[in-house]
């Protein structure tokens, strides 16, 4: 069986090509790739998502589309109820602008 690494290099290695049929092969790489996420549980296509966040640009729609896909699909695997989360990402945001505050006392 093909790992998704060695789908994702067959895919990208065929689309660049500049011959029609090797390019029209991603089709089919495509569908092997959509069999393999089928049987995915939800924290591993989890994190996928943060494997193709990593090649996104930050700020781009790509970026937050895939952000909240994985928001979502950790949120539905993990039990916790929904009240919490907002509590765990409120703490979050917290210390990262503490960790901030901390960067700027230092770089000034």
């Amino acid at each position: 069986m093909t790992s998704l690494r060695d789908l994702f290099e067959q895919q990208r290695k065929l689309a660049a090509s500049h011959d029609p049929a090797e390019r029209l092969r991603t089709l089919w790489i495509g569908v092997l790739l959509g069999e393999h996420l089928e049987r995915c549980s939800n924290g591993q296509l989890s994190d996928l998502l943060s494997m193709v966040l990593n090649s996104l640009r930050p700020f781009s729609p790509e970026f937050a589309v895939c952000e909240h896909a994985k928001r979502r699909l950790l949120k539905s695997s993990s039990g916790i109820p929904e009240r919490d989360l907002h509590a765990i990402q409120d703490a979050g945001i917290e210390l990262l602008n503490a960790e901030t505050l901390c960067i700027d006392r230092v770089c000034m």
